[in-house]
């Protein structure tokens, strides 16, 4: 799945209890790793990266 903010393009992958949000700046891969706790689905975690700034 993909998760579009602003300019930044993220590519997700559900990792079972948590997902990977993945973004290659200047060919460097950026992994993080969220929680379902923080956004159960994906609709949850499109809202998490939209307002977390600090982050994403």
């Amino acid at each position: 799945m993909i998760i579009k903010k602003g300019e930044k393009v993220y590519h997700v992958e559900d990792a079972g209890k948590s997902w990977t949000v993945k973004r290659t700046l200047g060919g460097v891969d950026v992994k993080y790793t969220v929680d379902k706790a923080l956004a159960p689905d994906a609709a949850a975690l499109e809202a998490y990266i939209a307002a977390n700034d600090d982050l994403f």
